[in-house]
């Protein structure tokens, strides 16, 4: 079974804390952080994706320390940010090589089928920046659950997506988390489809 677990783990900027020494122990299922903007969602999860240090403590992903062991780490895990995304060059087709190539256990027949459930097959050899911003999550999204990710980190997913592709994106959430991965969600809009096992509030430097 997936297990993340924070140990005093605080999270923020250099001279600026926005959670304060949080000990957690996750498995499998979906985590749904809420909490205002500035309350320090975002800089939860980029620190969880080892994309932002964290201030104190330690990440231990399935026995791997994101200090000690930060390939290890992060082979297992895939973020997805609320801004816009790296190499935005490289078209759909080149990202999928790159992931299959980093990610044991990317699946290409497992893209291909996201692609076609979002409506995007068509797109996947234009270049990310040539691309809508809801089209591009939607390339993003279908990278991400190929990759079946033992963590996988989600801001605001629903911005910028149309709705018929936000019940995509909750049928794949509830699969990656039948299929036992750690889904860490931040996201303001209620989706009734989702039934999240922990519930975590980001207030006055908690998170709890």
């Amino acid at each position: 079974m997936n297990t993340l677990h924070l140990s005093g783990v605080s999270f923020g900027y250099p001279g600026h804390t926005v959670i304060t020494e949080t000990t957690q122990h996750w498995q499998a299922g979906l985590v749904w952080l809420h909490g205002q903007n500035g309350s320090g969602k975002s800089s939860v999860l980029k620190t969880l994706a080892g994309a932002q240090p964290a201030l104190s403590g330690q990440l231990i992903l399935n026995g791997m320390t994101e200090k000690t062991d930060p390939v290890a780490y992060r082979q297992q895990l895939f973020y997805v940010g609320s801004d816009d995304y790296a190499l935005p060059w490289l078209s759909a087709q080149q990202w999928a090589r790159f992931c299959a190539e980093m990610f044991p256990s990317f699946c290409m027949a497992e893209w291909q089928n996201q692609l076609t459930q979002f409506g995007i097959a068509g797109s996947v050899s234009q270049q990310l920046s040539a691309l809508s911003l809801g089209t591009r999550r939607k390339h993003v999204y279908a990278l991400a659950f190929a990759c079946h990710p033992a963590l996988l980190l989600l801001d605001e997913p629903y911005n910028g997506v149309d709705q018929s592709s936000c019940d995509v994106l909750d049928t794949a959430i509830i699969t990656a988390r039948q299929a036992g991965s750690i889904v860490v969600m931040a996201s303001h809009q209620p989706r009734p489809a989702l039934q999240a096992d922990l519930h975590l509030h980001c207030q006055s430097g908690q998170m709890r």
